[in-house]
């Protein structure tokens, strides 16, 4: 796909970027689907005795290490043509994309959430796999290619989404804080996974899995911590909403409902985005999704 020469974003193009910024505005729950675990899943996360932190923050290293693998090794070139296909028709198959990658995820979460943290340790490497298959297909719908390694690493890096940094800077007069921690993520991983992406290749996946274990691939060890960072903040949310009493197995599969359309609709966003910037030019495309006016 190469930029043109145009310097008028459609309407349709328009509704698009105002919808991703109205999604990306509210980040702090995994989905709506959370809403109806209460408030005390926020303010009780400081809480967690830290034994069970450090639990949660270890499963979490060894999801994204399997998720690295799989976006390496496993997620196919194609997952279908996306020639010339339109608006319309890149819904649907988002859409029916989303709902097979939830109703697994659902299944996985039924039973994570009926046996609760020691469950957690399958469940989660589980989801996140099933989830990043959901993302990449969301990558190859708006017309990246999958061939590329970096565009797999890019598939990756949506996990880190609708995370706040504390480190932020202050925004600049007009801009949405929702775009900004956006577009911060985008550039705080846009290095290290180009660096990852001329290491990983060399790998196979026994190596992949061992070097990240072990520690001997420095570039990818970063980047996998730091896509843990994020991602724990998120998996001690769905871990907490989990442990309301009589959640159970029903809650559980509801949670990782959420869970999983979270990410699919933040990679939706992302790479719709993305795609955009190469039609028109990442300056247009980025200065209106900056200055759009909250809703």
């Amino acid at each position: 796909m190469t930029q043109t020469e145009s310097h008028f974003l459609t309407l349709e193009d328009l509704k698009f970027l105002d919808d991703a910024a109205l999604f990306f505005e509210n980040p702090g729950l995994i989905a709506k689907g959370l809403a109806w675990a209460g408030k005390p899943v926020e303010s009780m996360h400081d809480r967690l005795p830290a034994k069970i932190q450090d639990t949660i923050a270890v499963i979490t290293e060894k999801a994204i290490q399997k998720a690295l693998v799989a976006a390496v090794k496993t997620i196919p070139d194609q997952v279908g043509k996306t020639e010339n296909i339109t608006s319309a028709d890149r819904e649907v198959a988002s859409l029916l994309s989303s709902r097979i990658h939830r109703g697994l995820a659902t299944l996985a979460g039924a039973v994570g959430g009926l046996i609760g943290l020691p469950a957690l340790a399958v469940e989660l490497p589980l989801t996140t796999v099933l989830i990043l298959r959901a993302i990449s297909e969301q990558a190859q719908l708006f017309g990246h290619d999958l061939s590329e390694l970096e565009t797999r690493l890019e598939c990756l890096m949506v996990f880190t989404m609708g995370v706040p940094d504390p480190n932020a800077e202050p925004l600049k007069p007009g801009e949405r804080k929702s775009t900004a921690s956006y577009f911060m993520t985008r550039a705080s991983f846009l290095g290290v996974m180009r660096r990852a992406a001329s290491t990983a290749g060399a790998f196979t996946a026994k190596e992949l899995l061992t070097s990240l274990e072990k520690g001997t691939a420095p570039i990818l060890a970063r980047l996998v911590s730091g896509v843990a960072q994020k991602f724990e903040v998120r998996v001690s949310q769905k871990f907490l909403a989990e442990s309301v009493p009589l959640v159970g197995a029903v809650g559980g599969g509801a949670l990782n409902y959420a869970f999983t359309d979270f990410f699919v609709t933040a990679a939706r966003f992302h790479f719709g985005i993305r795609r955009l910037e190469k039609l028109y030019g990442e300056d247009l495309v980025q200065d209106y999704l900056r200055k759009v006016p909250a809703v």
